[in-house]
């Protein structure tokens, strides 16, 4: 937990470090907009002890630090920003890897107490990607249409 600190602190500083010296806007606001990421996540880290908020794992900041992808700190909205949700502390929690992306479209609280009743591993990740696949492929099929007829036309 300590070297997780540490690491925030030496990612944090280096961010500070970038914006002290002379940068584009751009490069200015991308550097303001990562240093506050971490300072959010590190709070809710902190907050939470470094456990996931859905199964209670213990996360780590990178894969170097020995631990596995699956249990990698990741930023989770509870409401969308779909739905209206913001990227502050009071909207996030800190879940794992695999907690983050087993969750697909499944409301918060929903998700955290399937996770509890029958481990994440029992949960099926719902998603939207029937649904995504059925419009590709309207869109393939005109794009198909699109450069056959108009391969006609030159030829």
């Amino acid at each position: 937990r300590r070297k997780t600190v540490l690491e925030f602190k030496k990612r944090i500083e280096a961010v500070e470090e970038k914006l002290s010296g002379s940068l584009s806007d751009a490069a200015r606001y991308r550097e303001e907009y990562t240093l506050h990421r971490l300072k959010i996540r590190r709070e809710l880290w902190l907050r939470q002890r470094g456990k996931c908020a859905c199964c209670g794992a213990d996360t780590h900041l990178h894969l170097c630090d020995g631990g596995e992808k699956k249990r990698l700190a990741t930023y989770e909205h509870v409401i969308p920003k779909s739905a209206g949700g913001g990227n502050g502390v009071d909207n996030g929690v800190i879940t794992c890897h695999e907690c983050n992306n087993k969750r697909g479209v499944l409301p918060f609280d929903e998700f955290v107490n399937k996770v509890k009743l029958h481990g994440v591993t029992a949960v099926k990740q719902k998603s939207r990607n029937k649904e995504r696949r059925e419009s590709n492929k309207f869109y393939n099929y005109a794009w198909a249409l699109h450069v056959f007829w108009n391969e006609r036309t030159i030829s």
